[in-house]
């Protein structure tokens, strides 16, 4: 039988949405799918601002609220596809409660998750979530220090 796939594309801001990197995504994904048998039924984007509340939020991977992502887990309840295929597991999340939305959805369901540039490995994803963001963290903090050096 033929899985099914999702393919699920972020980009951190609608500025790196501009660029190459969501076309590049997606067509690695396609690629991904086409030599592994698999039929894309669906391709998620959280690639551009959304709104919570009064405030535009851009679609970082430390938000569990990104709207592609919440719709893409409420479609794997429904059971419209077999496996989540993403370009790297950091687009899927970065941080401990997207990363327990993912895990439980595909655990409850039975899905699988596919990583085109790397390997998934459900007993790592809490470390790698961890360590993705105490590196966003610390990226955040250098770049006050150098916008204060400046002024």
């Amino acid at each position: 039988m033929t899985k099914r796939a999702a393919l699920y594309i972020r980009t951190s801001s609608e500025k790196q949405a501009e660029k190459i990197s969501p076309q590049a995504q997606e067509t690695d994904c396609r690629e991904y799918c086409r030599q592994h048998g698999y039929k894309t039924v669906e391709v998620y984007r959280d690639t551009e601002r959304y709104r919570i509340g009064r405030r535009l939020v851009e679609p970082s991977g430390t938000r569990a609220d990104r709207p592609e992502l919440r719709r893409m887990l409420s479609d794997a309840e429904n059971g419209l596809f077999d496996v989540i295929i993403s370009w790297r597991e950091d687009r899927l999340y970065r941080g401990i409660r997207p990363m327990l939305d993912v895990i439980d959805c595909i655990e409850d369901n039975h899905l699988d998750i596919e990583l085109v540039k790397e390997n998934f490995d459900r007993k790592m994803a809490p470390i790698k979530a961890s360590i993705a963001r105490m590196e966003l963290e610390a990226k955040e903090e250098r770049t006050k220090m150098g916008m204060f050096g400046r002024l």
